[in-house]
Order: C-alpha cells, then structure tokens, then sequence
C-alpha cells in the first residue's frame, strides 16, 4: 500500500470510480432493502412478516453490494484477493490485546454517544451493523444471528478495509484510513453510531494497517459483535455483573496501552495526503455518495422499517 505518485487528472478519474461503487453499495446496502421492506410493509404484510424473507432480503443486497462494485474495483486497480486476505506473523497475545482495547473504546463511546442523542430526543442504540439494525424481536432468530455476527463483519471488512482502504493507500495511508473510517461511520443508520463507528473505523484500519491484511480485524470485528449481541440478550438480573466485567475490561485495556509496546505504531501521513482528501472529497460521485449515507440516517429515523 505505497503511496504513489501520478497526475491530478488521473486521481480525478480514480477518485470518480471509487464514487461510482460507493454509490452502487449505499444504493443496493442501505436504500434498496430499506425502500424495498417499507413498500411490502405496505403492500404485502404476510411478506413482511416473513422474517426468512425478512432477512433474506437483507443478507441479498449485502453480498450484492458488498461483492459486485469491489469487485469490479479490486480488478481495475490489478488487487488481488490474496493482497487482501494474507497470512499474517502475528502473536495470539497480540490479537486479544488489540480486540479488548477495541471493544473498551468502541463500547465506551457508543454509551456515551446514545447519552448525548437521547438529551436531544433521539433514539440511540448499541452499534449496529450496515445494513442490520439491532432490535429485540429479531435476537433471537438465526439468520438475523449469521447476518449480524458472521456474514456482516466480513464483507465490511472487505469493503473498507480490504478494497477501499487498499485502493485509497496509494495516496496516503492517513487519508485512506481517516476517509474510509469516516465512510464506515456514515454507512451506520443511527445518529449515536457516527462518533463510535467512527472510531471503530480508525481502529480496524490501523490494525488492518500494521499487519497488511483483513484477517485480524475480520477476527476482531466478530468478537466484538458476539460480545454486543451477548450483551443484548443477556438477562435484566446480569446487569450488575456485566457493569463490573465492563470495567474490568477497561482497566486491562488502560493496563495494555501503557505497558504493551508493540501495540504501539504510527501510520505515516504522506506526502500529498491533504490533496487527495481535497480531490477525493470534491468528487461527484464521492459528494452524491455521501450525501446519500446522510440521507439515509433521515430516512430510518423517519421511516423505520
């Protein structure tokens, strides 16, 4: 992931593809499903209330999204699955400090966040899933289990992570960590995801980063969904328990940030980082993207599914 050096016409032009399949996966991701469950809500409620249906729709426009557009990316940028999805050289010890400091921050600010949004009248909720919004009646429901826990976490680490975050390197890996981070954040359909999601962004792509593959944050970003679901259908009467583990788990993260060396690396910004955020953010195709993202977090708070 070297930064390369070319002309501006030539990031103009890449910058406009990578708008085209960030388009072509907002659309098919977060806005056919939407509009599509809305419509048979309407239209055909003994379809609606069919959760393999329900599901299926979403897990569908999730592969297609997901795989379609990256695809076509992966192979115009000469991107090989096996770039992607390396062996990695890397410690267990290491793998579990990065996912309980991961899932300190993240948890951290996602309770945070959801306190900030519910003064300003807004529903907040624990993170979830583009795509897949975490609700109490679907818990329980194996496809929802597959979808929110497995089949999710992978193919977004594949879009962001793995294409985007490769793509966008060869301009600086600060710009491409910072823009994909941002990108994932807006991809979530609550308000009180945004800042978490954000960090979570950060946080997968440095680890992705440090060891040039998806593999470790695939891992984490599992884990760090089973212990949210885990944390979901657990009993009222665990409540008290769960605020102790939580700060157990916070202490160990402070503990492995001071004293884990190896944790530590710093993500060189480039030469020309700041012109490729200005070209990449004054792309069409990048703006209409985004504004569609922003559109959708409208959209579900006023037209829940």
């Amino acid at each position: 992931m070297s930064e390369t050096v070319v002309s501006e016409k030539t990031v103009r032009k890449n910058f406009l593809l990578t708008g085209i399949a960030l388009l072509a996966y907002v659309l098919a991701v977060l806005y056919a499903p939407h509009l599509l469950l809305l419509y048979l809500k309407q239209t055909a409620a003994d379809l609606y209330d069919n959760e393999i249906l329900f599901f299926g729709i979403f897990y569908l426009f999730l592969m297609a999204g997901s795989l379609i557009p990256f695809f076509l990316m992966r192979r115009r940028a000469k991107l090989p699955l096996k770039k992607i999805f390396r062996n990695i050289d890397a410690s267990i010890l290491d793998l579990v400090s990065w996912t309980i400091i991961f899932f300190s921050i993240v948890t951290f600010l996602t309770f945070v966040s959801d306190m900030v949004v519910s003064r300003l009248g807004i529903a907040g909720t624990l993170l979830s899933n583009i795509g897949c919004v975490l609700r109490s009646d679907y818990l329980s429901h194996p496809m929802f289990v597959f979808i929110y826990v497995i089949a999710s976490p992978i193919l977004e680490e594949y879009v962001f992570r793995g294409v985007l975050l490769q793509v966008l390197g060869k301009y600086g890996k600060n710009f491409a960590l910072l823009a994909t981070a941002a990108l994932f954040a807006l991809c979530h359909s609550y308000f009180s995801d945004v800042i978490p999601a954000f960090a979570m962004g950060v946080l997968l792509g440095r680890v992705a980063i440090r060891y040039t593959s998806i593999q470790p944050v695939i891992l984490i970003h599992i884990l760090f969904d089973l212990f949210i679901y885990v944390l979901c259908v657990l009993p009222s009467s665990a409540s008290q328990y769960i605020q102790y583990i939580l700060m157990a788990v916070y202490l160990i993260a402070v503990l492995l940030l001071i004293f884990r060396k190896s944790l530590s690396f710093r993500v060189p910004r480039g030469k020309n980082g700041k012109m490729s955020a200005a070209l990449f953010y004054s792309s069409p195709t990048v703006i209409l993207a985004i504004l569609l993202m922003i559109g959708h977090f409208f959209l579900f708070l006023y037209f829940p599914y």
